[in-house]
């Protein structure tokens, strides 16, 4: 099983795929405050990614040190 913060800045790509799909299959139009969820969403999710990736370079940099 893959970590969850491997995952997760992918799970948001689920959003804008099931807009679509809606809008084909149901002819459902989203609404702004769908769009500006997403933004959101997205952005969250983006400052999680990169404050996990800086966080490992730390903790690989600190473990480097200590060698």
């Amino acid at each position: 099983m893959a970590d969850a913060s491997a995952i997760l800045p992918f799970e948001f790509t689920r959003m804008p795929f099931i807009a679509i799909l809606a809008y084909l299959v149901l002819g459902e139009v989203p609404d702004k405050w769908v769009w500006i969820g997403a933004v959101v969403i997205f952005g969250a999710t983006l400052y999680i990614a990169h404050r996990e990736h800086v966080a490992h370079r730390a903790q690989n940099q600190r473990r480097t040190e200590e060698q």
